[in-house]
């Protein structure tokens, strides 16, 4: 322990021009309110937002120079033997130059915030980091440790660990490139599959896990690098990368299984059912749906025997409702509506099954519809016919098992207020909300539309 101080003490020594920096940085967004386009704002804020955005860039870049520089130009100088020719351990040698830049990165994004606190005061602290995409704020709600101070961390190991590859041109660099495309392929195909039953809440939480974890693996692979490959940049190359990938691999690994465990869930693992739960005219089949047990936003559906107990899982929906389903007057069809993508632009694709099959067997249909989520959508009581009201006012109607259109018919103006129904197999109601077109003066002088009026019509084709 007292190696490891003594070396971080003298990388701090070497270094600490970079804390005059960082608060020669914090003092410069004390002008902010002074900039182009920052002066319509507030003065606090714009002092807060531009601190955080600086102290932010100026860790990021800090900790890739010297991540890269910290032991790998040492290596490559050979001056990295001065240490092992003391009695010092290698882990001692590798934890001492990485707390010395743990404290660099921190303590430098820290100086460069101090002048916004001391001139802004706890608000700082409060003001709405949202200067990166969508990524920065979905992944930050899952995180215990906030990616404001992870990420630079994340990318002073990184650096050092392709610091090390690069510097090495060692032919494990093919590795190095093949390994990271299969992994964020891999690690891609979980997340979509998260991503289509509409689950994203659980696919940010896997992914914060990930994140947390890459940070630790690339310091085992870092430490093994300076235990097992010393003064040998080609040996240290070899160890960092067989140690890295294997590593992050079993990481891409968890996440995997983490998907298909969120997806598996049964009847059994519901913890909340839906009101609208829906049973067949005859027979023992229903179709529900609910909450599952240890997931965060996952809620899929099911066709089940109360019987036998046979199941089948008809997807996730996004309005924790039942999809389109319909079953055959005798009980022996289901027929649901299975959209092909998270999106409400996604098409909806038809699945029909026999549910008197040994073998639950369901079977596309060869009818899509452009906009999976629109609600007004209905199916015939049979599941052999399905009605669809557009964003134009045209309804149609549709055969499900040739996708031949059977009738059409333009509605006008207005928008409909309740769902369309089929009245019987060949005769539609539909309910429109027609609103006024004129405006009357209410009795305090504000102009306010009136209330409109409710069309019912009906369809036979």
């Amino acid at each position: 322990m007292k190696s490891m101080l003594i070396i971080a003490r003298r990388e701090l020594i070497a270094r600490y021009a970079v804390f005059a920096a960082a608060l020669v940085i914090g003092i410069s967004s004390l002008l902010s309110p002074h900039y182009p386009g920052l002066d319509r704002f507030d003065a606090g804020e714009a002092i807060a937002s531009s601190a955080l955005v600086l102290a932010f860039v100026f860790a990021s870049l800090f900790s890739l120079l010297l991540g890269a520089s910290i032991i790998g130009r040492e290596l490559e100088e050979e001056r990295l033997g001065f240490y092992f020719a003391r009695p010092i351990s290698a882990l001692a040698i590798w934890g001492g130059k990485m707390l010395a830049a743990f404290v660099l990165v921190l303590g430098s994004q820290a100086l460069v915030l101090l002048p916004a606190l001391l001139a802004v005061g706890p608000d700082l602290l409060n003001t709405q980091f949202l200067v990166f995409s969508e990524f920065y704020t979905s992944i930050a709600e899952w995180l215990p440790v906030s990616p404001f101070v992870l990420f630079p961390l994340f990318l002073l190991v990184f650096a050092h660990a392709v610091g090390i590859m690069w510097r090495a041109r060692s032919l494990w660099l093919v590795l190095d490139i093949i390994a990271p495309v299969l992994l964020v392929m891999a690690g891609t195909r979980s997340a979509q599959r998260l991503v289509l039953v509409f689950a994203q809440s659980d696919m940010w939480l896997g992914l914060a896990w990930l994140f947390m974890a890459l940070p630790v693996v690339l310091l085992a692979a870092g430490a093994a690098q300076v235990v097992r490959g010393r003064t040998n940049a080609r040996r240290g190359h070899a160890t960092i990368s067989l140690t890295l990938w294997p590593l992050a691999a079993l990481c891409v690994l968890g996440f995997e299984i983490y998907s298909h465990w969120v997806v598996s869930a049964g009847p059994d693992d519901l913890v909340t059912v839906y009101g609208d739960v829906r049973a067949a005219p005859q027979g023992s089949w229903i179709a529900f749906g609910g909450k599952a047990r240890g997931r965060v936003d996952y809620h899929p559906t099911f066709l089940l025997d109360t019987e036998s107990g046979r199941y089948i899982r008809m997807g996730s929906v996004p309005m924790r409702s039942l999809p389109l389903v319909s079953f055959s007057d005798d009980g022996t069809r289901a027929t649901w509506m299975a959209p092909t993508g998270p999106h409400p632009s996604d098409e909806a694709r038809f699945m029909t099954m026999n549910l008197d099959a040994p073998k639950l067997n369901p079977q596309a249909m060869p009818l899509t519809f452009p906009h999976a989520w629109y609600p007004c959508k209905t199916m015939s009581p049979d599941g052999e016919l399905v009605a669809e009201l557009d964003f134009n006012g045209v309804l149609q109607v549709h055969s499900l098992k040739d996708a031949r259109l059977l009738a059409s018919a333009r509605l006008g103006k207005g928008s409909p207020s309740a769902p369309i129904r089929f009245v019987t197999r060949d005769k539609l109601r539909i309910w429109r909300f027609e609103p006024s077109s004129v405006n009357d003066l209410a009795d305090q002088g504000s102009r306010d539309p009136r209330p409109g009026s409710l069309r019912i019509s009906e369809l036979d084709f």
